[in-house]
């Protein structure tokens, strides 16, 4: 399970054709760690994505 503050490193994809991996740090977590938000800084602004354990 995951914990607030983590780093991690997932690939997002941006759009159809693009998966690039990057670097965010988790925010939230479900209360019984079902999923948790990561948020990433890019060149165009924050994204967050949420993702399963």
């Amino acid at each position: 399970m995951k914990n607030i503050g983590e780093e991690v490193r997932k690939r997002l994809m941006m759009d159809c054709l693009t998966v690039t991996e990057y670097t965010g740090r988790v925010i939230y977590v479900h209360p019984s760690g079902r999923f948790y938000v990561a948020e990433f800084q890019l060149a165009g602004g924050t994204v967050r994505e949420s993702f399963f354990e």
